[in-house]
């Protein structure tokens, strides 16, 4: 797992609009702005945040569904931001996605076997005979029936549906899937078993997965790295186990702290409660400085003035907090300095 499947350098996806006589193009929203991210192959990348960090936004645009703004995005060693056409094709079947809703990611009026083998027609041409062969093997990697090859999608359960969805992001092979929070429209014991599946999957087809979610619990059980979001900018990445052991941005405290704790081990790593005042800023009004200064508990006048940078302190373990330096030598002001 040391060697970089996916990863952005600069990587920025704004959204715009026009305005005035002439029609000029503002931008409206920094979804995602100046991130850099690594994917290592076999691995899974957890991004977290709460709704409106730019978590799906990050991951769209990684696989190119979005097309950049700036910045680079290299996949297997390729730059693939500003490619398109044929050779952006090419890339695409090796990079998936399993959506958030799986009743809004099903085609209504399609059978299973016309949704799951979809994309073997598109890529690889495929006869309606081997199509059907090929979408037989992929239910039953999934765990579902073959009769259910004709069955629409509101013949299905939920979790049934993201069973198809898991399916149809298998069928070419691919070295990468984006995981858009996959469980969190289903219910509890419906996710373990979809989770336990994608584990196995990933093991069995050596895939590496980036995994969007919000919800903690269950990111500490299934990741190796985590990276956490905030207002469209990473504030802290590290290994899943170092940063439950000792996260150090303020946002992480938070979030940890808000997982509810049902064992004595979780009593021992989970940080005592704190609560956030307000909700996450607008991405229309990001504020000066620090991104988190609204609502960080720990703030100084340096967070007012000077973006932090996002600094490797540890090995693996990133952090973009000026008072994450304080036990250091260095006090926020002389980290300040550093700071773009």
């Amino acid at each position: 797992m040391n060697r970089a499947l996916i990863r952005t350098e600069g990587l920025c996806k704004y959204f715009f609009r026009s305005s005035g006589l002439l029609q000029r193009r503002e931008i409206v929203i920094k979804a995602a702005d100046a991130v850099d991210v690594t994917a290592r192959t076999g691995e899974t990348l957890a991004l977290v945040g709460e709704s409106g960090s730019g978590k799906t936004t990050l991951g769209k645009t990684m696989i190119r569904i979005y097309k950049p703004t700036k910045g680079k995005i290299w996949f297997n060693e390729e730059d693939i931001s500003s490619i398109g056409g044929a050779r952006l094709k090419k890339h695409r079947q090796y990079m998936q996605m399993v959506f958030q809703d799986p009743t809004s990611a099903l085609n209504p009026r399609k059978t299973v076997v016309d949704i799951v083998g979809l994309p073997l027609k598109i890529h690889q041409s495929s006869s309606r005979a081997a199509c059907r062969a090929r979408v037989r093997e992929l239910l039953e990697m999934v765990e579902l029936p073959a009769d259910f090859l004709y069955r629409y999608p509101h013949a299905l359960s939920g979790g049934q549906k993201q069973r198809v969805g898991v399916a149809r992001a298998l069928a070419l092979n691919p070295l990468l899937i984006v995981l858009d929070e996959p469980t969190s429209a289903l219910d509890v014991s419906v996710q373990a078993k979809l989770l336990a599946l994608l584990e196995q999957l990933r093991g069995q087809f050596k895939l590496t997965y980036i995994y969007i979610s919000h919800d903690l619990g269950v990111v500490r059980n299934i990741s190796d790295r985590t990276v956490v979001m905030y207002l469209g900018q990473i504030m802290e990445a590290a290994p899943t186990a170092e940063l439950f052991k000792q996260p150090l941005h303020p946002y992480t405290k938070a979030l940890l702290s808000a997982i509810p704790i049902i064992s004595d081990e979780e009593q021992d790593i989970i940080p005592e409660e704190i609560t956030l005042n307000g909700e996450i800023p607008s991405p229309l009004d990001v504020p000066p400085g620090c991104r988190f200064i609204s609502r960080c508990q720990e703030k100084t006048s340096i967070c007012k003035s000077k973006e932090p940078r996002l600094i490797e302190i540890d090995n693996d373990h990133y952090v973009k907090c000026h008072q994450c330096f304080s036990s250091s030598q260095q006090t926020p002001e002389e980290v300040a300095t550093q700071c773009p």
